[in-house]
């Protein structure tokens, strides 16, 4: 329903009067006009057509591109220079992490990340499940016991959960 259609159904069949608003576009004034000091237009005021052909300024505005996109590479290192380097054990853990993730998707008990569906696959989630062990053992060394038993508790997780939709199959 347009607001005019509202107006005019307003109980009573009264219209009720709508708030004047004027809306100054303010890009095209000069500095003048903007400030309210300036007589009266006689004319309305047309944008000049641009004096040079469209994209007779186009390696110009390619070399700016350039220069933002330098700038905002360079950027980019200084934040790159500020993070620390990560450690084997972030490393590790990052690997662990996509690994089980993975394994759980292609048991079939999550959805896919790339298509949102779930893909059962356990010839890919038995690998990913045997790849996780010899990477958990490393961490064994390296970290506090308490991430310790969670990463086992995790492998056992995955291992039963393997098994049960290995069984489930057959």
């Amino acid at each position: 329903m347009t607001h005019e259609a509202e107006q005019a159904e307003r109980p009573g069949g009264e219209a009720a009067e709508e708030p004047s608003v004027k809306v100054t576009d303010r890009r095209l004034l000069s500095e003048e006009e903007r400030a309210g000091t300036a007589g009266a237009p006689d004319a309305e005021v047309t944008p000049e057509p641009p004096a040079e052909p469209v994209g007779a300024g186009e390696p110009a505005a390619e070399a700016e591109a350039e220069e933002e996109a330098a700038a905002k590479g360079a950027e980019g290192q200084e934040d790159e220079a500020a993070l620390p380097e990560p450690s084997v054990n972030d490393i590790l853990s990052l690997a662990i992490s996509m690994l089980a993730a993975h394994a759980w998707q292609k048991i079939g008990l999550q959805a896919s990340q790339a298509t949102g569906r779930i893909e059962k696959d356990l010839g890919e989630a038995r690998a990913a499940i045997d790849s996780l062990e010899p990477l958990v053992e490393q961490l064994v060394k390296r970290v506090p016991s308490a991430e310790v038993n969670e990463l086992r508790a995790m492998l056992s997780n995955l291992r039963v959960n393997y098994i049960q939709q290995r069984n489930a199959s057959s």
